[in-house]
């Protein structure tokens, strides 16, 4: 019976340290299939300091992967490529409202306290008026 609880415990010991293998290599991560464009390397720096009111034109300027600012409740956040790469419903759920207020399908039920939690860490400033 020992031998076969050793036996078990090895078995999952290697099926994680081979999962954490894929994770870490990215062989696994069929988001972003190694694509350039999913890096934050290409992010250009800001342009103004954070907490600084941005304009609607600003935030439509900045509609690439590459610098991606999205409006949520008047607030703007600029989100990383490595994070629309990643989104659990899939790159383009992010990747085509870059430059968009995003308040009305953000609240549809999708997000909850964690996505706004997520989202907060990305805030760049306010929506100038």
């Amino acid at each position: 019976m020992g031998k076969v609880i050793a036996i078990i415990l090895l078995i999952g010991i290697i099926a994680a340290a081979g999962f954490l293998i894929l994770q870490q290599s990215g062989i696994s991560d069929n988001t972003n299939n190694g694509d350039p464009l999913c890096s934050d390397a290409n992010t250009p720096p800001l342009s103004f300091s954070v907490g600084s009111n941005i304009s609607l034109d600003t935030v439509r300027a900045n509609n690439t992967i590459e610098s991606c600012f999205v409006i949520y409740e008047d607030k703007v956040y600029r989100i990383p490529a490595s994070w629309i790469c990643e989104h659990p419903g899939g790159r383009n759920e992010i990747e085509s409202r870059c430059g968009q207020d995003v308040t009305s399908i953000f609240n549809q039920g999708q997000h909850g306290r964690a996505e706004e939690n997520q989202l907060s860490t990305y805030y760049i400033g306010e929506l100038a008026d």
